[in-house]
C-alpha cells in the first residue's frame, strides 16, 4: 500500500522564502531592511507513506515528508508536532518476523522546524534482532535479544553533552527452563546483559551517569548522555 499527498501554493502572498509580509515591513520600518519589492514565494508540502508485505513474515515500512521552508508548518499549519514543537520526522524500516525469529533494520531522522532550538537527530540505523528456540527435545528454550544503533546529530546548536554521538550496542543471551507441576508451574532462568556505548567525543562523558557496567547511559528518547 502505497500513499503520496502534499501541498502546493503556487505564490503565498505573505512569505518571501526568508520573512513574513509582516516581519518583512517591520525590518524595513525599523532601518534594518533595506526597503525593496516584497517577492511572494512557492511554497509546498510532500508526503509518502508505504507499507509493504513480501514473502512470508517480511513487511516494509516508510514515512517521508518534506517541506519548502522552516516556516511552512507554522504558517501554513498541519498536525505534525511534537510537544508544542513543528517537527517532521522521517523514518524507514525492514521487518522480519518467522517462527521465533524476529529481526528488523530501521532508520529515523527528525528535524526540529523552529529556529535557535535544539533536538533534531538521527537514528542511522538500528538494528534489533530477537530470537528464541528449544533444541530437540530438551526442554530448555534458548534465547537473545540484541541491537545495534547508530546515532548522530548535526546541529550547530549541540554543544558538551548534546554534541555527543555515536553508538550502542545492546546483548542479552538467556536461557529459560519451564517447570510444571499438577498444581502449578514456573519459570527459571539465567540471562547475562551486554551493552557497550561508543561515543564521540569521549571527553563528554566525565561527568556521564553511568550504569551498572561502568558504561554511560543514554536516554533513548534524546539520544544523549544522561549527565
Amino acid at each position: 500500500e502505497n500513499t503520496l499527498g502534499g501541498a502546493w501554493l503556487p505564490k503565498d502572498d505573505n512569505y518571501d522564502g526568508e520573512f513574513s509580509f509582516d516581519e518583512f515591513e517591520e525590518l524595513v520600518r525599523s532601518g534594518r531592511l533595506t526597503p525593496g519589492t516584497f517577492r511572494a514565494e512557492e511554497r509546498w508540502l510532500a508526503r509518502f507513506d508505504h507499507r509493504g508485505s513480501w514473502v512470508r513474515g517480511l513487511t516494509t515500512e516508510v514515512d517521508y515528508i518534506a517541506v519548502s521552508d522552516d516556516d511552512y508548518l507554522r504558517d501554513i499549519g498541519t498536525d505534525l508536532y511534537s510537544n508544542g514543537l513543528p517537527e517532521i520526522e522521517r523514518s524507514a524500516a525492514v521487518r522480519l518476523r518467522r517462527g521465533g525469529l524476529e529481526a528488523s533494520v530501521w532508520a529515523q531522522d527528525i528535524r526540529i522546524l523552529q529556529e535557535n532550538t535544539l533536538g533534531s537527530y538521527q537514528r542511522l540505523p538500528q538494528v534489533d534482532l530477537s530470537w528464541h528456540d528449544r533444541f530437540g527435545d530438551v526442554p530448555m528454550v534458548f534465547g537473545v535479544d540484541f541491537q545495534y544503533a547508530q546515532f548522530d546529530r548535526d546541529d550547530s546548536l549541540a554543544t558538551d553533552r548534546d554534541a555527543v554521538t555515536g553508538d550502542r550496542v545492546h546483548m542479552v543471551p538467556r536461557f529459560t527452563m519451564p517447570l510444571e507441576w499438577g498444581w502449578g508451574w514456573m519459570e527459571a532462568t539465567a540471562a547475562w546483559k551486554y551493552t557497550r556505548y561508543t561515543l564521540d567525543p569521549p571527553a563528554s562523558l566525565a561527568a556521564a551517569l553511568l550504569d551498572a557496567s561502568g558504561q554511560p547511559v543514554i536516554d533513548p528518547t534524546t539520544n544523549q548522555v544522561v549527565l
